[in-house]
């Protein structure tokens, strides 16, 4: 895996923002590593191009080729009401108070990490990289 973008100052998360902004994941595809304290969403960056066609349950997105990861996490939780299956992303915000990373997307749902101390990266993932 090649870093595309490191932060570890909250002020810096646009550009964390920047790289995967209107990217499409799938909600079946985020991971939480326990002992690594790492919540990973593989997504494509190629996926920005697919707009509005109306991603769903029933179509499929492009292999993901690069991965959103939030470190140091003490807690999280995915909480998909609306069961669509692939979301895009808009934003990430901090809370510093409660040392809570929430991912925002176009389509609802809730994703919350609770961090121990803040660091978002995004990472390129090579042919052969698992996440």
């Amino acid at each position: 895996m090649t870093a595309l973008a490191v932060v570890t100052d909250p002020k810096h998360l646009p550009k964390i923002v920047h790289l995967i902004h209107d990217c499409w994941f799938g909600v079946e595809d985020i991971r939480f590593d326990s002992d690594r304290q790492v919540m990973a969403i593989p997504f494509s960056r190629g996926s920005r191009r697919l707009g509005d066609s109306g991603y769903g349950r029933s179509r499929t997105l492009p292999p993901p080729d690069c991965v959103l990861k939030v470190h140091h996490v003490v807690g999280h939780s995915v909480i998909d009401h609306e069961l669509v299956g692939f979301y895009d992303f808009t934003e990430l915000t901090y809370n510093s108070g409660d040392r809570r990373i929430d991912v925002r997307t176009g389509i609802p749902i809730a994703i919350h990490a609770v961090v121990d101390s803040f660091e978002v990266s995004v990472e390129q993932l090579g042919q052969d990289d698992q996440v």
